[in-house]
């Protein structure tokens, strides 16, 4: 596991996976769920639908009823590894709340609704953790070694809570955390902190957590299902390399403020195949190959998905040597044909009349965008 800056951060499964030999196999990927309907993914007119890449948000609640940790995580290629960040309660988002007001008035649904329209995508899986929680959660591993990079001081109020061993007045290393402890652990801050050391702690804690899971096999070391929600994300997370996501934030001890933009970024690139938000609904597209032997999600989809899209399906033009054309279905949607159309650097947009599709607009990488003529 490792910590990179949000600009830093490597896409894990850029490359699609298909296998041949059934129709219906079902690929689990960083890109999406890859069902197959055509066997050969080399000949003209084979598609794939794409599922959304797994994505989880998980809100930590102190003993008070107030939200202590904001957690949004992704699964890699196979369910195996993947992306988390952390983000402090008190950062702002829009009209003059914090992410920690927006749940102090409309609980853990507000606060999904929020994040989805300031991310411009949906979260497959959400959940609440409170102290009886993670006390139940990491039962199966306690006790837990952390190794702190946020110095601890024998003053502060963590110290009322586990005993802290150190030759001068702060402490910086290795603690255990038993099942009792967790709770305290992961919700105290200091009145003077703006929430960005505890959330250093959190993310301290479950590195070494997620770490602990990686040396058992056992799915019991996860209590309840490991297919679905929080236990399909922390599973998954622990069986491979885990980008820890870090973002830089402006500080004062009322709020946590971050470039939204910067953070969006960021998000595309945990989950390159998001759903649509809360209300903010993306454009559903159909992406196809008019060359021939294209990387479309690792090279061209994550342009597409910035300025508003969905993909929906993968897979080839009817036949090999096309110009790139933007083929949009309805009227409406002319405006987002020519976002994609910048998105892409070229292409040509065209109205071609459909109803009842499973996607809003056609896009297909030709010759002159791979050749630059």
């Amino acid at each position: 596991m490792w910590v990179l800056p949000a600009f830093g951060l490597v896409l894990l499964g850029l490359i699609p996976l298909f296998l041949v030999g059934g129709a219906k196999a079902i690929f689990n990927s960083a890109d999406g769920d890859y069902i197959e309907v055509v066997l050969d993914p080399a000949e003209p007119g084979y598609v794939s639908f794409v599922l959304p890449t797994p994505s989880h948000l998980t809100l930590g609640i102190d003993d008070e009823g107030n939200l202590s940790m904001v957690a949004i995580m992704s699964l890699g290629p196979n369910d195996i590894g993947g992306a988390l960040l952390l983000l402090p309660p008190k950062t702002y988002v829009s009209d003059g709340r914090t992410i920690a007001d927006i749940y102090e008035d409309g609980g853990r649904k507000a606060v999904e609704f929020a994040l989805g329209e300031i991310l411009t995508m949906g979260f497959t899986t959400t959940n609440e953790m409170t102290s009886g929680t993670w006390q139940s959660y990491i039962a199966p591993v306690a006790p837990v070694n952390v190794v702190l990079g946020d110095p601890l001081h024998e003053e502060s109020g963590i110290g009322q809570i586990m005993v802290i061993e150190s030759s001068c007045c702060a402490y910086e290393g290795k603690i255990v955390i038993d099942v009792e402890e967790i709770g305290e652990f992961i919700n105290w801050g200091s009145p003077e902190d703006s929430g960005h050391l505890r959330v250093m702690r959190q993310e301290d804690f479950l590195n070494a957590w997620i770490a602990e899971l990686a040396t058992v096999n056992d799915v019991s070391a996860v209590p309840g299902e490991i297919d679905k929600g929080f236990g399909r994300m922390l599973w998954g997370l622990s069986r491979g390399e885990v980008v820890l996501v870090d973002i830089p934030y402006t500080l004062t001890p009322e709020v946590v403020t971050v470039d939204l933009e910067a953070l969006r970024e960021v998000i595309t690139e945990m989950v390159p195949f998001p759903t649509s938000g809360s209300s903010e609904e993306r454009s559903k597209v159909r992406l196809l190959d008019g060359v021939g032997g294209l990387n479309l999600a690792g090279e061209y989809s994550q342009g597409l998905v910035k300025a508003g899209g969905q993909i929906v399906v993968i897979g080839n033009a009817l036949q090999y040597g096309m110009k790139t054309q933007i083929i949009y279905h309805v009227a409406t949607d002319l405006e987002i044909a020519e976002k994609f159309k910048e998105a892409l650097g070229g292409g040509g947009v065209i109205l071609e009349p459909l109803t009842d599709t499973a996607f809003d607009i056609t896009v297909v990488i030709g010759t002159d965008l791979v050749d630059g003529s």
